[in-house]
């Protein structure tokens, strides 16, 4: 499995993750300094040796009341996400997905104009 967008650069400026430590069935708020664009798709990479591996792509409540927060394995078939912009601050919610293993992580946008990922410690329940 590869990253969604290996390109995605580390910018706490532009995502700020809290709380930056969270357990497998934690959700967890994204807020947006700078009020960037973005989608309410995200994915969260595992950290990996040297590289970033895509682990699950996350769906965020974004846009505000009726939007259900979710989670799917990386590469899982039949997984339709709007293509919808979301602004300002936020907090956007996502869920941690139960089967993730404890370790360095990072969220990442993933329908963003430019894909920038904010770094998160998943530690065991």
């Amino acid at each position: 499995m590869a990253p969604a967008n290996p390109a995605a650069e580390m910018r706490p400026d532009l995502l700020v993750i809290d709380p930056p430590m969270a357990a497998p069935g934690d959700v967890v708020a994204l807020t947006f300094p700078e009020e960037t664009t973005r989608g309410i798709l995200f994915v969260l990479d595992q950290r990996v040796g040297d590289t970033w591996v895509n682990r699950f792509s996350l769906t965020s409540d974004g846009p505000g009341e009726g939007w259900e927060m979710r989670w799917n394995a990386a590469g899982a078939q039949g997984v339709a996400v709007p293509d919808i912009g979301v602004g300002g601050p936020g907090p956007d919610h996502v869920p941690i997905p139960e089967p993730a293993e404890p370790g360095t992580y990072r969220i990442c946008t993933g329908n963003a104009g430019a894909d920038f990922c904010g770094p998160i410690e998943i530690v065991a329940p």
